[in-house]
């Protein structure tokens, strides 16, 4: 196995290690519709400009994630697909089943509960890779909301990042996040670079340079967004 595929694995079973919020108690939802919220979705502006694949395809191809809370009531359902990889994520009614708003995020991989924000309501911590090929992995964590009946993120930070070019060193990031408190995001990992074997197919198993990088996020209570309050970034100890 080379370091590429060894990279994909990892993506694959790569789980966030964001903090899960006790978990709202059940209600009962009207069952969702895919197709239908798939459809009305497909016919507003943004997800033209997406080019997204006909309904039909999404629905039948699509990997779906869902996530009930309770304040206010709204089932979320993240779906991602491949060939290209995109996915949406819809706030659903959980009286009605009708979308109170969505928007393309990339292929939803995790959705968990966050916190629950004075102002703000239930929050819900998203894992989505939005780029994925022969050279290129992106994965993202985001942390929304609805706000004005409008799907919100309200910070968002790079899981997992690997990029390998012809002719050029192989770079790597990997995060992890931690939620000490509503008011406060974690965030410590490492951006690694490897050269090149020397017939250029491949990456060293080894990296030759290690960053070690920590960050503070911190709740702005009037803008309800979280903002870096502390950073770093120091040689890792080999």
């Amino acid at each position: 196995m080379n370091n590429r595929t060894r990279l994909g694995l990892m993506l694959c079973l790569l789980a966030s290690s964001a903090p899960a919020f006790a978990a709202p108690g059940t209600t009962a939802c009207k069952k969702l519709d895919l197709h239908s919220l798939v459809s009305d979705f497909s016919d507003r502006p943004e997800a033209k400009k997406a080019a997204l694949p006909d309904t039909s395809e999404i629905v039948d191809h699509s990997r779906q994630l869902t996530l009930t809370t309770l304040n206010p009531q709204i089932q979320w359902l993240g779906i991602g697909w491949q060939a290209p990889i995109n996915g949406i994520l819809f706030a659903v009614s959980c009286s009605d089943g009708k979308a109170i708003d969505a928007g393309v995020v990339g292929a939803v991989e995790e959705i968990k509960s966050g916190p629950d924000l004075p102002g703000v309501g239930d929050t819900v911590l998203v894992s989505t890779t939005d780029a994925s090929s022969a050279n290129t992995i992106h994965r993202t964590i985001s942390l929304f909301t609805i706000k004005a009946g409008k799907l919100t993120s309200l910070w968002h930070h790079t899981l997992y990042e690997d990029a390998y070019l012809p002719a050029s060193n192989g770079q790597q990031s990997e995060f992890q996040v931690t939620m000490p408190d509503a008011n406060t995001i974690d965030v410590t990992g490492e951006h690694r670079v490897y050269r090149q074997t020397p017939d250029g197919s491949d990456w060293e198993k080894t990296p030759f340079n290690v960053r070690e990088i920590r960050e503070t996020y911190c709740l702005d209570k009037v803008q309800l967004t979280y903002n870096a309050c502390t950073a770093g970034a120091r040689p890792a100890k080999h």
